[in-house]
């Protein structure tokens, strides 16, 4: 049954909302991302905290203490987790989520806001119309992919979709050269 405004009565029966709970944050927190299997919650700001989602409990601190996160994420597959740090320099730095070891840590010239872990184990990211990657495991430096204000790499890891001047553009991921 198609509901277009939700209203109460002629619809059907709305589900009920849980009730909220309520996590007390350590420090400042000012992001959160949940894994994809919804067993994990992961909170930015001044400390990366994996929490349990049920009960609000830290389960493990993410090492970075010289930085400020405002962005989070975990990979599609749950096993990496990533941050954006401000600091001298800023980076972006990625997680083994099972350990808490850091496994990878990038330095970019500006603070990244948006960037993405993909399926194929690299780091994706968009700064001031720069569209660059590098592998999520290691420190090794971001590689300019193509000019662009938003990006995503296709499944396979082949392709890397580039949003350019209100148009889509297809580049290769390994090398930023543009498809025909």
């Amino acid at each position: 049954m198609f509901c277009p405004d939700r209203v109460p009565g002629e619809c059907g029966v709305h589900p009920a909302v849980p009730t909220p709970h309520l996590v007390v944050g350590e420090g400042r927190t000012s992001s959160v991302a949940l894994s994809p299997d919804g067993t994990l919650l992961l909170s930015g700001g001044a400390r990366r905290l994996l929490r349990d989602p049920r009960t609000g409990r830290v389960l493990r601190a993410l090492p970075a203490e010289d930085c400020l996160s405002q962005a989070v994420m975990f990979s599609p597959d749950g096993l990496l987790a990533a941050a954006n740090c401000s600091g001298v320099p800023d980076t972006i730095r990625v997680w083994d989520v099972a350990t808490g070891e850091m496994v990878g840590r990038h330095v970019y010239s500006r603070y990244q806001f948006q960037f993405s872990l993909n399926r194929t184990g690299h780091l994706l990211s968009v700064s001031e119309g720069t569209v660059s990657t590098v592998p999520a495991r290691g420190d090794a430096a971001p590689v300019v992919l193509a000019r662009g204000e938003a990006a995503e790499v296709a499944p396979d890891g082949r392709t890397v979709v580039v949003v350019q001047g209100r148009k889509l553009h297809l580049h290769n991921a390994a090398t930023g050269a543009r498809h025909g």
